[in-house]
């Protein structure tokens, strides 16, 4: 509800003004009453570092703590939840020379896309899939707890060549214990070697069949070149042997004969020990010991089998007759109740029914794993036995083709071939067979070294081997955990800092008079210092001193006789209106004038408490008719200043303050009496009171509060004071610090340091 004021024309006691145009002499420029004005920078609020350095200015010692707090909390929590990092270690040598088709004894130029391509293959899927297999590895807490262990284990897994060396480093770490991954490291290596051992075995023997196919077609040319030579060198054989160029033509067919005669001899040997390494490599499958029983643990499933199990006529007719007995319970479960009598009737069947199906199946599988084992070993036997047969006949072979270059040889020594040119003759087939010969050289080199190790282990040993096999899992960085708590203690430091800067800063509250002048566009016209709970002698000056500068500007205004009557009014509570209103009676007071202070705050009253007089009668009795005036007003200690004090609150005094008329009589009657009437209003913004009141007055003081005065509030209050025409004077800021009041410290104090407000805190 609001109050109109009273028409311009109406009659006024002598020697005042009315309310409008008091409000209109005292801050013409003001605007009351007319369009809106723009918006206030205050209340447009925006987060900057200058914004949020002067909130950690004013707010440093509660930043402080909230900071130090939260610092010491996030460094417990990362100790707690970040224990010591365990890593374990394993190191792999992985030799980067290249396997040529001939071997030069030189380094290969792809060393690094062989040690790029080993990286790989350590992290790949067959190689980690294998290492989770076994069930020392499946067994343990960090894999039993991963839903997909292959995926985990490729994040977790860093494989990493060691700068200008050829060892890779293949490590695992994890938090609060190394026990396991010392096991999994263990077993990603040993799934590593298995797979670079097949691969470079596979290597090995293409290049072997490559070497093969090479020295074919070079030989297949070769004879053509010397069959091409020896259609030249045809001659007359039935000249005599005296004959020099007879002699000379038999001696070259016999060399070449002998030559043929040795080549085939080394061609039936290479392939005699061919066909030896089969029959050892099959001799060795044969010793090796019979698998184990089907259905063991970690026993890998051969899908034909299983396969073939399924099409068994009598394992079909016993997983039917299981079928069978569970649909009959899902019937009968689902036509009625059963009850436990009755379910047990059909679980012993079908416990049986599924145990035999059980029984049949393992006795089948046990007759297709023998037959099948029975199978491999025939037919190993009977390839030894053909290999055999055919190297018997390589070696008969052989021995024919020694006894024709052993009768070659012989008939060259009774012809008397001349040495030097049967020398001649030797160094053009070498030349012819030079290279030849060095592939035939390298395919030996390579058959020797697969024959040499029938495992072929050493062969992939001498590009791969472990170095350093993985050890306990051990603290690299003993002082990683102490770090990252000093990094969480210091990011919680920053955090609150931050917290509170942003908290202050959103809150948006009244910090200083220019928060008020420049940020409301508010004219301030008073700033009283900040109150303490021990007032010393400078302050209490500074204070005196700070409310005579404001009466001094309200004593300028008044000009008449007749009284002045004032209104101390705030946004809420707590933001200093009766110490204002006290303060400002005092010094009215104290330049003799005739002051009246009134308890218009009629729902928490507290001007009987400070001046030490009965709270009732008061303004409620007044309004509610029950008392008159001069009986409620009561003197004070301090000379020429009295208080009236607000009474206890009834409906009838609710109903007299909601009437103009009765507190315009009430005011009106007060005015012949004094020459300032102080009035201690209700906040504007918590209870309708203020504005009741409001349209009385002859001018409108609005306290404020640094630090509890929001912005928001404080210019939603003016509003609705310009909204309803209401006298506003001015903002006194109360409670700034002593050195931004009115002439702090300068020359000596003129004025009795004591004072009416023996409170420390503005009410």
């Amino acid at each position: 509800m609001s109050l109109a004021l009273p028409p311009s024309g109406s009659e006024q006691p002598r020697g005042t003004l009315s309310p409008a145009a008091q409000a209109d002499r005292l801050l013409p420029a003001l605007g009351v009453g007319g369009p809106p004005v723009a918006e206030p920078p205050a209340l447009k609020q925006t987060i900057t570092p200058g914004a949020l350095l002067a909130a950690l200015r004013r707010r440093w010692q509660t930043a402080l703590g909230v900071a130090l707090v939260l610092g010491a909390g996030f460094a417990a929590a990362v100790w707690v939840l970040r224990p010591d990092k365990y890593t374990s270690v394993a190191l792999l040598q992985v030799s980067s020379a290249e396997l040529k088709v001939i071997q030069e004894g030189s380094r290969s130029n792809d060393g690094g896309i062989y040690m790029r391509t080993q990286l790989a293959l350590i992290k790949s899927r067959p190689v980690l899939q294998d290492a989770v297999s076994s069930a020392e590895v499946r067994s343990l807490r960090l894999v039993a707890a991963q839903s997909d262990p292959v995926e985990w284990l490729e994040k977790q897994l860093v494989v990493e060549q060691v700068p200008s060396t050829e060892l890779v480093r293949v490590s695992m770490s994890s938090r609060g214990s190394g026990d396991d991954l010392r096991p999994i490291v263990h077993a990603v290596v040993r799934s590593y070697m298995s797979k670079s051992i097949e691969v470079e075995v596979d290597e090995k023997f293409k290049h072997l069949e490559l070497l093969k196919t090479i020295a074919l077609n070079y030989q297949i040319e070769i004879d053509k070149q010397r069959s091409s030579l020896k259609s030249a060198m045809t001659l007359n054989v039935g000249a005599t042997s005296s004959d020099p160029k007879i002699v000379a033509y038999l001696q070259s067919n016999l060399m070449e004969q002998h030559s043929d005669a040795k080549r085939r001899e080394r061609a039936i040997e290479s392939q005699k020990q061919e066909l030896q390494l089969k029959i050892d490599a099959a001799r060795a499958r044969l010793e090796r010991p019979a698998p184990k029983e089907a259905g063991a643990p970690n026993d890998r499933v051969d899908p034909l089998l299983e396969r073939e199990l399924d099409l068994d006529p009598r394992i079909a007719a016993a997983d039917k007759k299981v079928s069978d007995l569970r649909e009959r319970i899902q019937e009968f479960e689902l036509r009625a109740a059963p009850t436990t009598t009755a379910r047990g009737m059909f679980q012993q069947p079908l416990a049986e029914a599924e145990k035999a199906a059980a029984a049949i199946r393992a006795e089948r599988r046990k007759e297709l794993v023998a037959r099948n084992q029975k199978l491999v070993g025939e037919n190993l036997k009977q390839l030894v036995a053909d290999c055999e047969a055919e190297r018997n006949a390589l070696e008969q072979r052989l021995r024919d083709c020694q006894d024709y270059a052993n009768g070659l040889n012989a008939q060259i020594t009774n012809l008397g071939i001349d040495a030097i040119e049967v020398e001649n003759k030797r160094n053009r087939i070498a030349r012819a067979e030079q290279f030849l010969g060095m592939i035939w050289e390298q395919k030996e080199r390579l058959t020797l070294e697969i024959q040499g190790d029938k495992t072929t282990k050493s062969i992939a040993r001498k590009r791969v081997r472990e170095v350093a096999p993985a050890e306990k899992g051990e603290i690299l960085n003993k002082f990683g955990r102490h770090i990252e708590a000093a990094g969480g203690g210091v990011f919680g430091v920053l955090f609150g800092l931050l917290t509170i800067s942003v908290l202050d800063h959103r809150r948006n509250r009244i910090h200083s008079p220019a928060d008020v002048s420049k940020g409301l566009r508010l004219r301030v016209i008073g700033a009283l210092p900040k109150l303490s709970g021990a007032q010393s002698a400078s302050l209490a000056r500074s204070l005196a001193e700070s409310v005579d500068a404001l009466r001094t500007t309200l004593l300028h205004l008044h000009s008449a006789p007749q009284g002045t009557v004032l209104m101390v009014a705030s946004s809420g509570a707590g933001e200093g209106k009766t110490t204002l209103a006290t303060a400002l009676a005092a010094s009215l007071a104290r330049a003799r004038c005739r002051t009246l202070i009134v308890d218009c705050d009629l729902r928490a009253p507290s001007l009987h408490r400070l001046f030490g007089v009965a709270q009732t009668p008061g303004v409620c009795e007044v309004l509610s008719r029950t008392a008159r005036v001069e009986a409620v007003i009561r003197p004070t200690a301090a000379e020429c200043l009295d208080v009236l004090a607000a009474g206890e609150m009834s409906e009838a005094a609710a109903a007299g303050l909601a009437s103009p008329g009765a507190v315009q009589r009430l005011i009106e009657e007060l005015r012949g009496r004094y020459d300032f009437i102080v009035i201690d209003s209700s906040p504007l913004m918590l209870v309708p009171d203020a504005m009741m009141v409001a349209g009385c007055v002859d001018g409108l003081l609005y306290s404020v509060r640094p630090g509890i005065s929001r912005v928001a509030e404080v210019h939603a209050g003016y509003e609705r004071l310009r909204e309803h025409r209401m006298p506003f004077l001015g903002v006194v800021v109360n409670g700034v610090p002593q050195s931004h009041a009115y002439a702090p410290g300068y020359g000596r104090s003129i004025v009795p340091v004591a004072t009416v407000v023996e409170t420390g805190q503005p009410l």
